[in-house]
């Protein structure tokens, strides 16, 4: 029955007490655009996919376009990756993950109280 209740609690006030939270909040805000770094998130992927057409040059059209979407989403993941890595940040689902185990231990705790 507690349980259920903190599910229900979470699912209704999960983002306001996600924004409560500080390092949710810093690793949330790194995920923006804002040095030339995140531009190259953006850039490489293209210029790989573009560098991919024009290498691949086979009989098939679409094969080459299948070829170079699969490059750009592979460099794409790779360049997220390193950003993640160089960052030292953990992931956004382990804060999330301890932010609701904060909250449910406050949860029991008022739910003791009354």
């Amino acid at each position: 029955m507690k349980d259920d209740a903190f599910e229900l609690y979470w699912q209704s006030h999960r983002r306001e007490l996600l924004s409560k939270n500080k390092e949710y909040r810093e690793i949330e805000e790194s995920y923006k655009m804002r040095t030339g770094f995140d531009w190259l998130l953006w850039a490489v992927p293209l210029v790989c996919g573009i560098l991919a057409f024009k290498l691949v040059a086979g009989a098939n059209e679409i094969l080459n376009w299948l070829i170079s979407a699969a490059v750009v989403i592979v460099t794409f993941l790779l360049c997220v990756w390193i950003k993640a890595t160089l960052s030292g940040h953990r992931s956004l689902s382990e804060v999330e993950e301890d932010v609701k185990k904060q909250s449910y231990e406050e949860f029991r705790h008022k739910l003791n109280q009354s």
